[in-house]
């Protein structure tokens, strides 16, 4: 059966460690339901065969690679590649933030025609149609043409908007979607995180999005009927800014009590009434809060600054979790960034005793989580990193591609931990995550992240067995070398 177009997410690693950009799903079934014929492939294992075998089934005028995160974009030069080997006629087309901010460089290549920035919907629609092209580059006589940002997702066209039947446009359906599935209730952020390539800034300059979209709740509930039949598994992420519980108070008086499971990324501190909701509503929740770190200082300063979300205290965090202590199906999971600016020692040990302070009085902590800080393409660290005391070490598209390359070839998944380890990559000049304090070791980072991540949440985990947390005092007092700010 001939497609109009055909969707690949790329793998991240040879051996086809994937990152599902399940945004996908939406896209395919925006065209199917416009009249074209669409199916979408997440590539893994034995991925070239794949490549091949859809090529030669579908027969498609038309293929998308997603590169929306960074951490796809040499995944997403292979999948270009293997497909103009099997037939260069055909079109490639690419998009998502990594593409939009790459966009000169990806047409550079050779191997794409066409980058879409912003939302792809409407601009994958008129190229299918063969209408004016908008939100979109391309080279024309080898100078880059840039279509205005014409189409951005808002609250008046994102009415009935909403899945297809899976099988109808997803191979594999039933193996890809038995696990969590994503359910999405909106786009842009209020946030101004200075990491990260989703902020408000990052969103006004890749989506033209001036402000948050929440889609109507009887959509939202008409895909999560559809999900359903694939898993009871939900996961909610990327649409709750601060002050957004009231939309999912709504949503959520919808579903059937006791049919689903929930893994929900709150990314702020939820309400009492968003916790009474969640708990009697799904037969269990993960709710995660996006603390950035638990020295309540540093969280205060850089919440000043303007560089995080806005301020809540290690008393309201302990609040939260305490809440939750008195809901049997409630469990919280803290996610934190090592490496912020300004994080001395002192804050370090301050987080720790915070840390294990929570974990020692509240068996609702199911985990805590750390990141290394990461330089992302279109961050506000590409501008305010110097300002910060940063070292900014990534920014061109070929940081990018050299990272994303080795990391391709040697399977290591993000957050690339396995650099560090990795023999042939030993002494290696890349740096697996872009960006560190200046005047120190940029290994500092790892370090810390690597023994929360590793010693500590073996211990975690064991625990949680029985939901019982009994941190020995020298485990407590074997963190502060281990996580300390180490200098050159």
């Amino acid at each position: 059966m001939k497609s109009d177009i055909l969707f690949f997410n790329p793998p991240q690693t040879k051996r086809g460690d994937s990152l599902q950009n399940r945004a996908l799903l939406w896209i395919a079934s925006y065209l199917q339901q416009n009249g074209f014929k669409v199916r979408v492939f997440y590539l893994g294992k034995s991925f070239q065969k794949t490549i091949k075998r859809a090529l030669e089934s579908y027969q498609p005028r038309n293929v998308a690679v997603s590169c929306k995160w960074y951490t796809n974009l040499y995944g997403a030069l292979v999948v270009a590649q293997e497909i103009r080997k099997f037939n260069p006629g055909i079109r490639i087309i690419t998009g998502g933030q990594t593409a939009a901010y790459f966009d000169k460089e990806l047409l550079e290549t050779g191997y794409f025609d066409l980058v879409i920035r912003g939302d792809a919907e409407l601009p994958l629609l008129h190229i299918l149609s063969k209408k004016t092209p908008i939100n979109c580059s391309l080279k024309i006589k080898n100078c880059l043409k840039r279509y205005p940002l014409n189409y951005s997702q808002a609250h008046n066209n994102l009415v009935n908007y909403t899945l297809s039947r899976p099988t109808q446009i997803l191979e594999n359906a039933t193996q890809i979607l038995k696990g969590g599935n994503f359910i999405w209730t909106g786009k842009g952020c209020s946030g101004s995180c200075f990491y990260c390539a989703g902020s408000s800034s990052a969103q006004k300059n890749f989506f033209g999005r001036k402000s948050i979209a929440y889609r109507p709740i009887p959509d939202v509930l008409t895909d999560i009927a559809i999900l359903s039949d694939y898993s009871r598994d939900l996961m909610f992420d990327f649409a709750c800014p601060p002050g957004a519980d009231d939309y999912y108070l709504q949503l959520f008086k919808k579903i059937t009590p006791g049919k689903f499971r929930v893994n929900f990324f709150h990314w702020s501190l939820p309400s009492k009434k968003f916790m009474d909701k969640i708990s009697s509503i799904f037969q269990r929740a993960l709710i995660h809060l996006d603390t950035s770190t638990l020295c309540e200082q540093l969280r205060l300063s850089l919440s000043r600054k303007k560089l995080l979300k806005p301020f809540f205290s290690n008393q309201d965090i302990e609040e939260v979790v305490k809440y939750c202590q008195a809901k049997n199906n409630l469990r919280v999971c803290l996610e934190n960034i090592v490496g912020l600016p300004g994080e001395n020692q002192e804050q370090v040990e301050a987080h720790i005793s915070f840390a294990y302070y929570l974990v020692q009085k509240y068996p609702a902590l199911a985990d805590i989580s750390y990141l290394p800080l990461s330089a992302e393409p279109g961050a506000l660290t590409d501008n305010l990193a110097k300002k910060l005391g940063l070292n900014l070490c990534r920014r061109t598209f070929v940081d990018y591609l050299k990272l994303t390359q080795k990391a391709f070839e040697a399977n290591i998944t993000y957050p690339y931990s396995g650099f560090f380890r990795c023999k042939h990559l030993k002494g290696s000049p890349i740096s697996p995550y872009g960006i560190y304090q200046k005047g120190i070791n940029q290994r500092s980072s790892y370090n810390r992240a690597n023994f929360f991540m590793g010693k500590l949440g073996r211990e975690l985990a064991a625990s949680r067995v029985v939901y019982r947390y009994q941190f020995s005092r020298k485990l407590y007092r074997a963190l502060l070398p281990h996580l300390a700010v180490t200098k050159r």
